[in-house]
């Protein structure tokens, strides 16, 4: 057989390091930057006078909420293009540097702009303690230059105590995803060995009897085992996850002949999707060794999927024997009892919260229907 071709999805390119500025260039972020600006200058006009019926708390408010919105709204804007920028790429130090001197310099501006606008000179005009009011504290107008300096200071002060929180944010962010990263390798790790022995030990059998249909499952098993095993694969598409799927469920039918019956009803569902690797694979396992393994006569296993909206959905259900239905029917089980298939519903729900958190889920039925495992996860972008 031809070696699958690999998309581009089934292999986890080299996480850049990025930029650890949030990203103020979406409308959410900016919304809640001039939130926080409108908070904070009621809070810091609080500080300085109480508020009454006369207008000088009043104009302090404006006063100092038109110099923190306007400096939240071009450091925005700056930041923004400053994160799109290449500078991201030389380093944290290169991005802070650049970061502090554009709020210094968004500050002098603004600064200087409100005592052109005549802002500074309310503090002479009866209200004392506009941003502090453009008074020293004691009542004396600070000079336009003194001003600006101060708030050039101040806003570097806080910029810094911000970018430090940031920057240790960020590190401490790509550490807990390296190390969800490396714990859904090894829960991946954990379920390849299984169907790795069980189709070894069908080729083995086959090989004395039927040796043409052994070397078919060999290359059946070589095909899956490329699909399933690229060097550090977090993330695969439908169709990769089908190709191995199909290429198991081959190898099954060589053991268990026409035991063991697939239907496939999968058209409602993009091929293309995005999908978390090695889900399909032991959900079909499960089938076979809980369901159609234990049947004299096998059965039908139904695959099927499709999306609704930014979640993509597989179902895989199997009939149960009739030692299971029993038993359910009198309800002394809810579901095959095997502690292989509890592990393998373990590892995938685990894999599926680290992947996507609480927006992807594995659930699962028994009745005298069968057996049904419902897989959903996100595919809009944004995860």
């Amino acid at each position: 057989m031809n070696e699958p071709s690999a998309p581009r999805a089934d292999r986890q390119p080299a996480a850049p390091r990025g930029s650890y500025l949030p990203d103020l260039c979406l409308p959410r972020s900016v919304l809640l930057l001039v939130l926080a600006s409108a908070v904070l200058a009621f809070i810091l006009t609080l500080a300085r006078r109480a508020p009454g019926t006369d207008i000088a708390f009043w104009a302090d408010l404006a006063a100092t909420g038109w110099l923190l919105l306007w400096i939240a709204l071009g450091n925005a804007g700056l930041w923004c293009a400053l994160r799109r920028s290449r500078l991201p790429a030389r380093g944290a130090t290169a991005e802070t540097l650049a970061a502090l001197g554009v709020l210094a310099g968004v500050t002098a501006v603004v600064s200087w702009g409100a005592t052109t606008l005549g802002l500074h000179g309310l503090a002479g005009s009866g209200l004392p303690g506009v941003w502090d009011g453009g008074s020293s504290g004691n009542g004396e107008v600070l000079t336009p230059g003194a001003f600006v300096l101060r708030n050039v200071l101040l806003a570097l002060l806080a910029g810094g105590l911000l970018l430090r929180y940031l920057y240790v944010a960020h590190q401490w962010r790509l550490q807990v995803e390296a190390e969800s990263r490396a714990r859904v390798a090894a829960l991946q790790a954990r379920i390849r060995p299984h169907f790795l022995f069980n189709s070894l030990n069908t080729i083995a059998a086959l090989a004395d009897s039927d040796s043409p249909r052994a070397a078919s499952a060999v290359e059946d098993l070589a095909d899956l085992f490329r699909a399933s095993l690229a060097a550090e694969r977090m993330a695969a598409t439908v169709a990769t996850e089908l190709e191995v799927a199909k290429a198991y469920v081959r190898l099954e039918q060589e053991r268990l002949g026409n035991r063991l019956q697939v239907n496939w009803e999968l058209a409602a569902l993009d091929s293309m999707a995005p999908m978390p690797p090695l889900m399909l694979q032991p959900l079909l396992e499960n089938a076979v060794y809980h369901g159609i393994e234990r049947l004299p006569d096998g059965g039908s296993i139904t695959v099927a999927g499709g999306s609704d909206g930014a979640l993509a959905w597989l179902e895989v259900g199997n009939p149960l024997p009739a030692s299971t239905n029993d038993d359910l029917a009198m309800g002394t089980a809810t579901a095959p009892l095997h502690t292989g298939h509890q592990e393998a519903l373990a590892n995938i729900r685990e894999r599926l919260a680290l992947l996507y958190g609480g927006r992807a889920s594995l659930r699962t039925t028994a009745s005298l229907a069968g057996f049904t495992a419902r897989l959903s996860w996100p595919i809009a972008d944004g995860r």
